[in-house]
């Protein structure tokens, strides 16, 4: 891979419909011309759903997932690691829980009363301090697969179109 040739993440891409498009071959192939070995097929690949959803769109999906669940437990490591369960607990509570539909987002009333906070501002102030490092963090992840921070900030836009689909 050359960076002057494009993103990595493209690269790779191309590497693996490749493979699976001579998996695909050598399958076909065994079909016309069905030997005595036993035959591997494409089920060892994930399975691509049929329709609209192109192979592409489906990779890119899956980076996006795994970038941001590696942001997700560099920065609840992070929070552990520095004695802030409280942030990483607010984080989920308000931003990745409800994002993934598994519950309404805590009101402030609430988290001021679990973490003795003055006032819902104050429990605000936390959830931006929280914010804030998850998005450090993303960065940090992002930056392991990219030359500039140009390009990090192009990859995080990326991102936010993948996951917007």
């Amino acid at each position: 891979a050359r960076q002057e040739k494009g993103r990595f993440r493209s690269f790779l891409f191309k590497v693996l419909k490749n493979y699976a498009f001579s998996e695909l071959r050598k399958q076909q192939a065994r079909k016309r011309a069905p030997a005595n070995s036993p035959e591997s097929s494409l089920e060892e690949l994930h399975n691509i759903p049929s329709g609209d959803t192109l192979p592409e769109d489906l990779y890119n999906l899956e980076w996006a997932r795994h970038t941001l669940a590696e942001a997700l437990d560099r920065m609840r490591r992070e929070c552990e690691e520095k004695g802030r369960l409280d942030l990483w607990e607010i984080f989920d509570g308000r931003v990745v829980q409800p994002m993934l539909g598994f519950t309404n987002a805590l009101p402030y009333e609430a988290l001021v009363q679990k973490y003795r906070f003055e006032s819902p501002t104050q429990a605000s102030n936390a959830l931006i301090t929280a914010k804030r490092m998850f998005r450090r963090n993303l960065e940090e992840v992002v930056r392991d697969t990219v030359e500039t921070d140009a390009q990090v900030e192009e990859e995080i836009r990326e991102l936010k179109r993948v996951l917007s689909k």
